[in-house]
């Protein structure tokens, strides 16, 4: 019996998570440890996997096979996955799947600063950046052999697993190995028995341990969850260990990778210019920002004779503009002012 990748969307078992929280630090953990900050920034992962799994199951009863396309509840994911909570809301909150699914791919989330000039932002240590791929099944064990009972055995993220396909391809660096995995998991018991009802399984970054379930089953079901689970970073790897023997499928929607300090980018956007009349007073103002970037400062320029004019401090407007006012105390002559608005953002990684 096959099993399609993207059945854990229909036949999806309660929501739960390993307890990597609880876990000891893996050994060879490589630059991000198991510590509380990395339980926090996984955390945050899981809550909003599962918020925007909620939403996909909410709309998939009114999915029609063309609505938009064969790969919406994946599309759907990774665009709530980078979308900000006011958009999560219009989108939950739409008529149709097409008016939910034009919201969430008109959703940006612009990079903004809170403090201008800073040679670097950023945190090693804050919330994983999501890195959506198309659904791909990076494990399945029918096309080898079950997983033993009460043997803890270990896959790899990033490379081939039995039945499995290389859905990323190796990194260059130690340092690009993702730090979490978003997965369905589909538990195929179809001609195992001889255990009781009850039977667990659980995964965890590769190295660690984990006393929590990420499913649990019984003898000939074939059940399916989905979440966020945590890597051992320095290798890309993650652990399955059941109480009983079961055939386990994997399929990876998006992976987390550690945030990087990144330099502040800056640029000033082209002069507006005008002349200003002998005695008269102007307000010029500048051009937007580039889409992407935010509005930081900007600048004021003018000329005249025998220092006949004089510039106020220019402000930014309710559209992030910069404005310059300019007043001549010429009698005779006009001269050119300009203005320019200054604006940066966070490149990312």
């Amino acid at each position: 019996m096959r099993i399609d990748a993207h059945l854990g969307f229909i036949a999806l078992a309660a929501f739960c998570y390993a307890d990597v929280m609880a876990q000891s630090s893996a050994p060879n953990s490589g630059a991000m440890e198991l510590t509380q900050n990395y339980a926090i920034a996984l955390a945050h992962a899981q809550e909003r996997f599962a918020v925007a799994f909620d939403v996909v199951r909410e709309f998939e009863g009114t999915a029609g096979p063309t609505a938009t396309g064969g790969n919406w509840r994946s599309e759907l994911i990774n665009q709530l996955m980078h979308a900000d909570q006011d958009t999560i809301a219009r989108v939950r909150a739409a008529a149709t799947l097409q008016a939910a699914m034009n919201l969430a791919r008109a959703s940006t989330v612009d990079a903004k600063s809170s403090a201008p000039g800073a040679k670097a932002l950023g945190s090693t240590f804050t919330d994983f950046v999501f890195v959506p791929i198309n659904p791909c099944r990076i494990l399945d064990t029918r096309q080898n052999a079950v997983i033993p009972p009460r043997q803890t055995v270990s896959y790899s993220v990033t490379g081939s697993n039995p039945g499995g396909t290389s859905c990323l391809g190796a990194p260059v660096s130690p340092a690009l190995f993702p730090a979490a995995a978003a997965i369905n998991v589909t538990l195929d018991e179809t001609g195992l028995t001889g255990f009781a009802v009850g039977s667990f399984l659980a995964i965890f970054p590769e190295g660690g341990t984990s006393t929590s379930s990420f499913m649990n089953f019984a003898p000939g079901q074939i059940i399916a969850n989905a979440g966020v689970i945590g890597l051992n970073t320095a290798n890309g790897e993650f652990s399955i260990r059941t109480n009983a023997q079961a055939n386990v499928i994997v399929d990876l929607y998006g992976v987390f990778e550690t945030p990087q300090a990144t330099a502040l980018k800056c640029v000033e956007t082209a002069k507006n210019v005008a002349n200003i009349d002998p005695n008269q007073s102007l307000t010029l103002t500048a051009p937007s920002c580039p889409t992407g970037y935010n509005a930081t400062g900007g600048g004021c320029f003018g000329g005249g004779l025998f220092e006949s004019r004089t510039i106020e401090e220019g402000t930014l407007n309710a559209n992030d503009q910069w404005l310059c006012r300019f007043a001549s105390f010429d009698p005779s002559s006009t001269f050119e002012v300009a203005a320019t608005t200054h604006c940066c953002r966070v490149p990312g990684r």
